[in-house]
C-alpha cells in the first residue's frame, strides 16, 4: 500500500516535467506518452529500490531517456531516417510509393533498391535478408548503412538541384 502512494505521489509530482522533457528530446508527444508509461511501470517494479535511493527524480528522468533510447532503437529500422533532407521539406511531401521505388532504383540499383524496401518498408529482419543474401548481419547492417547514405546523399542532391 505504501510503495503504491510513494509511486503515486511520485506520478503527480514530475510527470508534467518529464513529459516535457523526453518531448523536447524526441518531438513527438505519443512516443513521449508511452515512454513515459515504460518510465512509470520500472519505477513500480523497482518501487523497493526507489524507496532507498539517494535522487528518486534523477533517476526517474535517467530512465526515461534510457527507455527513450531503447524505444527509438526498437522503431528506428521502420523509419529510412533521411534527416538531412528535412530541410527541404521532408520526403513525404516530394515522393510516393511509386516515385520512391523509382528513385531507389536509380540511385542504388535494382537489387540493392530491393534490399533496401525489404528491410525498412516491408520491415523484414536483419537475419532474414542476411540469410537470403548467404551473408552475415554485420555484413547486412554494413551495408544498409551505406545504402541509406547514397539514398540521402541522392535526394539532397536532386532537391538541390530541383531548386
Amino acid at each position: 500500500m505504501f510503495n503504491d502512494c510513494f509511486i503515486q505521489q511520485l506520478y503527480m509530482e514530475t510527470y508534467e516535467g518529464l513529459l516535457r522533457y523526453i518531448t523536447s528530446i524526441c518531438r513527438n508527444s505519443d512516443m513521449a506518452e508511452d515512454v513515459l508509461q515504460e518510465t512509470f511501470f520500472e519505477a513500480l517494479m523497482q518501487c523497493d529500490i526507489l524507496l532507498q535511493h539517494d535522487n528518486v527524480k534523477g533517476w526517474l528522468y535517467k530512465t526515461a531517456v534510457y527507455k527513450l533510447r531503447n524505444y527509438t532503437r526498437k522503431f528506428k529500422k521502420a523509419s529510412v531516417d533521411l534527416d538531412g533532407v528535412q530541410e527541404f521539406g521532408g520526403c513525404d511531401n516530394l515522393y510516393g510509393e511509386a516515385e520512391w521505388k523509382m528513385t531507389l532504383c536509380r540511385l542504388l540499383g535494382k537489387e540493392e533498391a530491393k534490399i533496401f524496401w525489404q528491410y525498412y518498408v516491408l520491415g523484414c529482419t536483419g537475419s532474414e535478408l542476411a540469410m537470403q543474401l548467404g551473408i552475415t548481419e554485420n555484413c547486412l547492417k554494413v551495408r544498409m548503412h551505406r545504402y541509406r547514405k547514397k539514398v540521402l546523399e541522392g535526394i539532397c542532391l536532386e532537391i538541390s538541384g530541383a531548386r
